[in-house]
């Protein structure tokens, strides 16, 4: 006689959307627009590769902790990962061409193959939120001086303030992502290298 008592809770990497797109565009040997005489993009190619997703779920909490005052335990609120990160949208870039290397050795010839690339990670340098502060569900705010500042009106410390703000602007290396820069993807990189094969 007893209710259904079961309640589900979302994991902490339900993600309920998830999209991933790969373009790649190459031509082969002895293909491609001619350009002075030669057709100069034959075994090169472009790939694009796009992930896309909805936030997973977090728990938020009712009252502010950080490593300088901690105020009591979290406090639960709402349910049990009941609120959602930010979706989050990546894109990546690669362009590559490979080079026939033709030769011999002990009277026997081989074709070496040299591939040149230069790749973009995060191409549009999108600032995706990775984990947020509980209490404000902000990723560069902890929500910390408002509360200080609540408790202790006119009497606040205002040093003790600005203290605070520039660890905030700044970020724990100072890379004024907030407190936390691990809070944040990492932002656009570029590398170029090359492989062979043989």
């Amino acid at each position: 006689g007893q209710p259904n008592l079961r309640t589900p809770i979302p994991l902490d990497f339900d993600q309920r959307h998830n999209f991933k797109v790969n373009f790649d565009f190459r031509f082969n040997e002895n293909e491609g627009p001619v350009l002075f005489d030669n057709k100069i993009f034959q075994n090169a190619g472009l790939n694009f590769t796009l992930n896309a997703g909805s936030g997973t779920p977090y728990s938020r909490q009712a009252n502010v902790t950080n490593y300088i005052d901690a105020i009591g335990r979290p406090v639960l609120e709402g349910s049990l990962n009941g609120s959602n990160l930010p979706g989050n949208f990546r894109v990546g870039m690669r362009l590559d061409k490979d080079f026939h290397i033709k030769g011999s050795e002990d009277g026997k010839s081989f074709i070496k193959t040299l591939n040149v690339y230069f790749r973009v990670q995060n191409l549009f340098n999108t600032r995706n939120v990775l984990d947020v502060y509980r209490y404000t569900g902000s990723a560069s705010d902890d929500g910390y001086l408002d509360t200080y500042r609540e408790k202790f009106g006119s009497e606040a410390d205002q040093s003790r303030i600005d203290i605070y703000t520039i660890r905030l602007l700044n970020g724990a290396g100072g890379t004024g992502l907030g407190s936390n820069p691990t809070n944040y993807s990492l932002p656009r990189r570029a590398q170029i290298g090359c492989v062979i094969s043989f």
